[in-house]
């Protein structure tokens, strides 16, 4: 019973950060320390042996046997639903939805756009979502952006106009 009852805590907690939400049930369950069920589980009435109602709460992912009884069977005894709360940052290009209590993708315009910048771009450079790579930025002077990043092989040189090995000397 400990394990399972730690077991929806520790789940409480990673999916939706609890904070307990009395459903009208009374207020002995919030004063017991009871966590709470999220809202993606299934919230029960359950009744305790000396004939007082609670609540418990089912994890459907978890295959086992709940009981009307609270604190029998795998399911813990709750105080109410968890509230959701935003304990994640989401990445660029989406937001956090207290309905379904996790990071979801922005609606945009183009719905088939999934670039996600995940390189930091040189100096000179920055992310194109479009390309969905580094690209030089615009400049007055377009060979001001060329870095040499490369070695030549002997008998080449680099062309910073080229940017890139050419064939040849630079010394005459």
């Amino acid at each position: 019973m400990i394990t399972s009852a730690l077991r929806c805590i520790v789940a409480s907690v990673l999916l939706a950060g609890c904070a307990g939400i009395s459903q009208g049930q009374g207020s002995s369950n919030l004063d017991a320390g009871l966590g709470c069920c999220p809202t993606n589980f299934s919230l029960y009435s359950c009744q305790h042996e000396n004939g007082t109602s609670g609540m418990a709460c089912h994890n459907p992912a978890l295959g086992c046997a709940s009981s009307l009884v609270c604190g029998n069977g795998c399911d813990p005894e709750v105080s109410g639903l968890c509230e959701c709360v935003q304990n994640v940052l989401c990445v660029i290009g989406s937001h956090f939805d207290h309905n379904l209590c996790k990071c979801v993708p922005d609606a945009t315009a183009d719905a088939g756009a999934t670039c996600v910048q995940n390189v930091l771009c040189i100096i000179g450079d920055h992310f194109d979502r479009n390309l969905c790579k580094c690209v030089p930025d615009a400049t007055a002077d377009a060979g001001a952006t060329c870095v040499q990043n490369v070695l030549c092989i002997i008998g080449d040189h680099f062309d910073s106009k080229l940017c890139k090995c050419v064939p040849g000397s630079t010394m005459q």
